[in-house]
């Protein structure tokens, strides 16, 4: 299978564009920026195997390790453009989210009790005292790699007792995270280090509006306004981790630090008030990634982008000599 990009005439604009398929979804990466309201035009080929065709670009731009030990436990290591990930295969949550500096911006340590190690992490649906489902260092969960391709790969985590079951999508520039399963009451969660600690020069900023960055010392709450999303800037670069909210709802969202003490970690909670998970409903959509940029414009513009979907229109095949 190979892709290329064409005018509306059909001459070619870019040749060997990524593209992936598993037989019942057709992915491509668009090489640079989409207008709004803009068209673009791809041209896809398709050759038996041992046909006269060449195939297109096969260096992944995802590619999943299995089994690598990571603080403690086996785990995937998920290589992106944007970023290295370690998620733990029991515990169902990322440990690290390396950018490409090689900063982490979770942290987590099982060696440190607390906000400084145990507690960070990604997604952190249950607390510890209540299961700790979905949270690294956790032993309640399996994991497994359902798909890797070109630009996609995706890992499905179930509690043991099949009552809680996750869907990670992982593509270059961002993960999905869609809940499927729950046993009771959760939270979605960042709890890391941005840019690698946590300091009095980082921020929050909410979807609302960029009047809404506030220093990362600071605490808010309240339903984020659709579109439902949050950075945390980090002051060692410039890069923001985002976490977006895809289904709109009335369900209280809040962030604080774990403490007043520099060096601590944000607790990004979507779903929590207090100490109370508020999602009941499933499936829940989220998305995750880095964005080097620290301001609101260019913050929202990249997040919706991903968060909007593309009209997509298909011509019929025609065989090519």
């Amino acid at each position: 299978m190979r892709c290329h990009e064409v005018d509306v005439n059909g001459a070619i604009v870019a040749t060997d564009v990524y593209c992936q398929s598993d037989g019942s979804e057709f992915l491509l990466q668009s090489p640079g920026f989409t207008e709004a309201g803009g068209g673009r035009y791809f041209h896809v080929y398709f050759d038996v195997v041992g046909g006269a065709g060449t195939e297109g670009p096969n260096a992944p731009l995802v590619r999943v390790t299995d089994n690598v030990p990571d603080e403690g436990q086996a785990s995937f290591r998920i290589e992106t453009t944007s970023a290295d990930m370690y998620f733990h295969k029991q515990g169902a949550g990322f440990s690290s989210w390396v950018d490409n500096d090689g900063i982490d911006w979770i942290g987590y340590n099982p060696t440190i009790n607390g906000s400084l190690g145990t507690f960070r992490g990604i997604p952190n649906m249950v607390p510890p005292a209540l299961g700790g489902h979905f949270h690294p260092g956790e032993t309640t969960s399996t994991s497994t790699l359902v798909e890797e391709g070109l630009l996609k790969a995706t890992i499905r985590s179930e509690t043991i007792d099949g009552l809680w079951e996750g869907l990670w999508e992982f593509y270059p520039h961002k993960v999905n995270f869609t809940v499927l399963k729950v046993g009771s009451p959760y939270w979605v969660l960042y709890e890391g280090v941005p840019g690698g600690v946590l300091d009095l020069a980082d921020s929050t900023i909410r979807s609302s509006g960029s009047d809404t960055e506030l220093s990362a010392f600071d605490t808010w709450g309240g339903d984020l306004l659709a579109d439902e999303w949050a950075i945390v800037t980090a002051s060692e670069v410039n890069r923001s981790l985002y976490v977006a909210h895809l289904d709109d709802d009335a369900v209280f969202d809040s962030y604080r630090p774990a403490s007043n003490t520099a060096g601590q970690m944000t607790i990004l909670g979507f779903g929590r008030q207090g100490a109370t998970s508020l999602f009941t409903r499933v499936p829940e959509r989220f998305t995750f990634g880095l964005i080097d940029t620290k301001e609101y414009e260019t913050a929202r513009q990249i997040i919706e982008s991903d968060l909007y979907p593309l009209t997509v229109g298909v011509s019929n095949a025609v065989a090519v000599p």
